[in-house]
């Protein structure tokens, strides 16, 4: 998924600088490599859209924004 896609997901209200965005990227990308980059689209789509979601509620650490998007959908790291 790309960083245009990732942001494409977030609500239209939702402004990420590029920092933010380099750290949603980190987040993502780590959560995709846990999965060992197997998933269906909705999982890889839920993922991002957690992300998205608790970066946008101020969680900006890429450990937490990653942890909390597996356990979202399942996966206990």
């Amino acid at each position: 998924m790309s960083r245009e896609h990732i942001l494409s997901l977030a609500d239209s209200g939702a402004d990420f600088d590029q920092v933010t965005t380099a750290i949603l990227n980190a987040a993502y990308g780590h959560a995709i490599t846990e999965l060992h980059d197997r998933g269906p689209d909705n999982v890889r789509e839920a993922i991002a859209k957690r992300i998205l979601t608790s970066a946008s509620a101020g969680e900006r650490d890429p450990n937490r924004l990653c942890d909390e998007a597996l356990v979202a959908v399942g996966y206990f790291p």
